[in-house]
């Protein structure tokens, strides 16, 4: 197969790198830095009901954050969608934070360009863009004006207080989810090895399983997780849902710590081996371990 266009928003594309795993790596004008296999090129162009745009948007988000693109699988592709903004006050908040990071100085006004940028804000496409910073334009967090190509802004004092309260309030949070087999093999290993490390390093452990809710179980998930200063993904088991869980995590920005049972760690799919596991024996080598990188990474 051969690529013309980018994988996530057809934008033609001059030089494109390929490898022996099949991944196509490129950097489009408007969605930054990509890394994506053959096949999930394929399933984003068949299947319409999984949303390009907010692939785009997290990869733009990441470029210019500088971070290294992450590998975009068939397997991971839901669980990176989950993690993007939906709502219009998440999206609008993404601008802002755009905004706020291009910003050198009080009052500086940063260009947006209506067909290039929309993906910094999630957005399905320039009309839904323009809607948006119309609506942001109005609650007063932003001034400015613009034409047919483009529109330049600035935060007003108002819209600085308010991207500020919104860090904060994740700077604030204590609790940890771990996300891992629920098996009763296994609950020794929660008990004085994560959960134990992590309360000894100051933090909050949570595992879904052992909280009282009413909510469907997936959105419970969402919840706990978008609460989370980090999460911490362990592969024993090889469940999925772990997969899910980690790939969400990373689709929010939140740090994610892997690990898994040294005797399994083989069994660990090829595109998550590429992180730094911790490798445990044991809940009082886990216990360490987890100490060890939890402080030298979290705190």
């Amino acid at each position: 197969m051969t690529l013309e266009q980018c994988g996530l928003c057809d934008y033609p594309l001059q030089k494109i790198f390929s490898d022996s795993r099949n991944f196509f790596s490129y950097d489009c004008w408007r969605c930054g830095s990509v890394k994506i296999t053959e096949d999930a090129v394929l399933l984003l162009k068949g299947h319409p009901e999984i949303e390009r745009p907010k692939l785009s948007g997290f990869c733009r988000e990441r470029h210019e954050l500088k971070k290294l693109p992450v590998e975009i699988l068939t397997n991971n592709l839901k669980s990176l969608i989950a993690g993007t903004p939906n709502s219009i006050s998440q999206k609008e908040n993404k601008i802002l934070e755009h905004i706020k990071r291009n910003t050198d100085y009080f009052g500086k006004n940063v260009v947006l360009e209506w067909m290039r940028d929309f993906p910094i804000a999630y957005a399905v496409n320039k009309d839904e863009f323009k809607f948006l910073i119309e609506h942001i334009s109005n609650t007063g967090y932003i001034d400015g004006n613009g034409d047919g190509k483009e529109f330049q802004a600035h935060l007003t004092v108002d819209g600085l207080n308010y991207i500020d309260s919104i860090k904060s309030q994740f700077l604030d949070t204590n609790q940890v989810f771990v996300a891992m087999w629920f098996d009763e093999s296994l609950d020794n290993i929660y008990q004085k090895g994560f959960s134990r490390a992590i309360s000894d390093c100051g933090f909050h452990p949570i595992r879904i399983d052992l909280i009282h809710h009413n909510d469907k179980i997936d959105d419970r998930i969402i919840v706990e997780i978008k609460r989370s200063k980090f999460l911490i993904a362990d592969f024993t088991g090889n469940r999925g849902g772990v997969y899910f869980e980690a790939g969400l995590a990373i689709g929010l920005e939140i740090p994610v710590i892997w690990s898994c049972k040294e005797d399994e760690i083989q069994k660990v799919h090829f595109d998550t081996r590429q992180f730094n596991h911790i490798v445990w024996k044991d809940e009082e080598d886990l216990y360490s371990k987890l100490c060890d990188r939890i402080r030298a990474t979290i705190l």
